[in-house]
């Protein structure tokens, strides 16, 4: 029989015949060896996920669709995957039916306070809608992540002030494991009250959300950010001048070598949340302390207020300046970018997790590799651990640790290992996991699922086994460990 070959998955005919006769009348169905097959996976941004091979991808137009997609999944017994924003890794899968909601529910409404949130919206999307009425959400630092990171967790520049993103949440539209449809709010009772309780925090394992009802903020005109680039020396000063930070200002910090450079730095990515001067001063005053204390003065300094929605990236700035505007976010294609990722949540840092720091990210395998530091606390931990199903609510920090290369293999094991060694490195600081970077199948896997979801994970395990028993959605990590 003729195989197609599609990275590691078979495609042959049959696979192809049968795809085409089980997912009819459930909007566009794309099949492996179509032209838009290939151009749809292309999109991803996720490298790992744009080298899989689903055996096909459903866009449907309606919710009816949606449920419809995921009863023939089932009744198969093929895994599903759900893209939204693209960014994780396990938005597809080899053999697995992926659902794009990008194509058809990007919607954003805006409803007085609130506003009703599409599932294959971006966030960036969804601040320029609110923008427009001046208002706003806190969402992650960048503009293309969809529903997957608000749903299970959201950490960005307004965390300190106005918590997760997960928190603005007032009412979610979930398509189960059996097809069914369920609108999810405070007033929800009974077993559907357990359930609006675990998709905060853990919803690509119950099921598809086609929107959202978030409450919204009103947004001050601007925000004012100062971004600064310091030598490495810096960062034990760093560490101690944001220990008593007002919850106005969200002090996060990049650590990894620029674009025109080979040497690390410490790139400063200071937010105040409002546009008063007071307020201005006050950042800047701990600017000016951090060059003080750390007896340098920064290589590179710039200061200004932006529009919430405009905010420039957080990423490491080349030596030679500020780009003048933040690039349009768009898949690495050329070359692609694969990246190998962890997300330990830290209690305080000191000047010894500096050391850690420094050494790490100089023992890098590639110049690609970086490690953020996303400032937490404040509103986050307003909000009890058992409240939802996130768990992680007194951390301080968010420590995305990411190892970064581009050819396919010749780095892929050196960059997974100085990922897995730096967060042995930094362990006595590590107090959880963002479960966003857990990935299922490996030797660790059960233990940071554990980190993730502490004292709240026997309630999960057992919603799992009720709400999802043939465990259709199982291409994310797994929260049944028995």
């Amino acid at each position: 029989m003729e195989t197609i070959s599609q990275g590691n998955y078979p495609v042959t005919p049959t696979i192809v015949l049968q795809a085409n006769a089980e997912f009819s009348g459930v909007g566009e169905v794309i099949l492996p060896g179509e032209q838009n097959y290939a151009a749809a996976m292309s999109r991803l941004f996720s490298s790992e996920a744009a080298m899989t091979r689903p055996h096909c991808i459903v866009r449907p137009r309606t919710v009816a669709e949606v449920a419809a997609a995921v009863r023939i999944a089932r009744d198969s017994g093929q895994p599903i995957t759900v893209r939204s924003g693209s960014h994780s890794a396990l938005c597809a899968s080899d053999g697995a039916v992926m659902i794009d909601m990008s194509a058809q529910f990007g919607q954003v409404v805006v409803d007085g306070d609130e506003a009703l949130v599409g599932g294959g919206a971006m966030m960036g999307s969804v601040l320029e809608a609110l923008g427009e009425h001046s208002r706003l959400i806190p969402v992650g630092v960048a503009k293309t992540p969809g529903l997957g990171l608000a749903l299970q967790g959201g950490v960005g520049h307004l965390t300190r002030s106005l918590g997760l993103t997960l928190d603005s949440i007032r009412e979610v539209e979930l398509v189960t494991a059996s097809g069914s449809v369920l609108r999810l709010n405070e007033e929800s009772a009974g077993d559907e009250a357990d359930l609006w309780w675990a998709v905060r925090g853990c919803a690509p394992n119950f099921g598809i959300v086609t929107s959202i009802r978030v409450r919204t903020f009103a947004t001050p005109v601007r925000v004012y950010a100062e971004r600064l680039v310091f030598p490495l020396d810096a960062l034990p000063t760093f560490f101690d001048l944001t220990r008593e930070l007002p919850r106005s200002i969200c002090a996060s910090a990049v650590i990894g070598p620029p674009p025109d450079s080979f040497e690390p730095v410490l790139f400063v990515y200071l937010v105040y949340a409002g546009d008063d001067s007071p307020g201005i001063q006050k950042a800047q005053e701990l600017t000016r302390a951090l060059t003080r204390s750390a007896g340098t003065k920064p290589l590179l300094q710039h200061g200004d207020r932006y529009f919430y929605c405009d905010m420039p990236a957080m990423d490491v700035p080349p030596l030679a300046g500020f780009p003048p505007t933040t690039p349009l976010e768009a898949p690495a294609t050329s070359p692609r970018i694969f990246t190998f990722k962890k997300s330990p949540f830290l209690n305080g840092l000191d000047p010894a997790a500096a050391k850690f720091f420094i050494n790490a990210i100089r023992s890098a395998p590639t110049s690609l590799c970086r490690i953020d530091l996303q400032h937490c606390g404040g509103a986050m931990g307003d909000v009890a651990p058992d409240a939802t199903g996130f768990w992680n609510r007194g951390m301080q920090w968010n420590c995305p640790i990411i190892g970064a290369w581009t050819d396919t293999e010749k780095h892929r094991e050196a960059c997974t290992e100085w990922v897995r060694q730096t967060k042995r490195s930094i362990g006595p600081y590590v107090a959880g996991t963002y479960c966003v970077e857990i990935l299922p199948g490996l030797p660790e896997t059960a233990a940071e699922v554990r980190e993730a979801f502490g004292a709240n994970l026997p309630r999960l395990q057992k919603l799992k086994r009720k709400w999802d028993p043939e465990r259709v959605f199982r291409s994310y990590y797994p929260i049944e460990l028995d």
